[in-house]
């Protein structure tokens, strides 16, 4: 499927369409679904890395399965994926929300000039105290490709 995507046009977005069709109609097809883009989306980086450190810290596959089938589950809810337009003080709601919610995982993603506010919402001193206070870790990473920066940020339960 992800051939696909990269290679647009009129016939494969239409093949698209009828490979989702089929995932669908299957057994448990919403959850499949889900899997099958989540490589195509741009937490999936910031997801595998989360998922090697729970790895090396000494987790079992069968937590690390459950680990993934939680984001999956939970996936429409706990990301974020900021834009310009967003105001720190929603985003800084979002994760309070997310916190409320008891959600062990939630993340946030800022690409160009969204990075400055994805930024500013991670070093929000009472959102950090909050966060600390209810038992969550940051995990961030900030990458350039140009002058372009991304910054993807994990916050989850220690």
């Amino acid at each position: 499927m992800n051939y696909y995507h990269y290679h647009d046009s009129l016939e494969n977005r239409e093949r698209v369409q009828e490979i989702k069709k089929q995932i669908r109609r299957r057994p448990n097809g919403k959850r499949l679904l889900k899997l099958a883009d989540l490589p195509t989306t741009p937490f999936f980086d910031i997801i595998i890395v989360h998922l090697g450190n729970l790895q090396k810290d000494g987790y079992s596959t069968e937590s690390l399965e459950e680990t993934l089938e939680e984001i999956i589950e939970q996936w429409d809810d706990t990301t974020r994926l900021v834009t310009n337009k967003d105001e720190v003080e929603d985003i800084i709601k979002f994760c309070r929300s997310q916190v409320e919610r008891k959600n062990s995982l939630f993340i946030l993603l800022g690409m160009r000039s969204a990075s400055k506010i994805v930024m500013d919402v991670v070093h929000n001193y009472e959102l950090n105290t909050y966060l600390l206070k209810n038992g969550y870790k940051i995990q961030e990473t900030t990458t350039k490709i140009g002058n372009q920066p991304r910054t993807e940020v994990l916050f989850f339960k220690a």
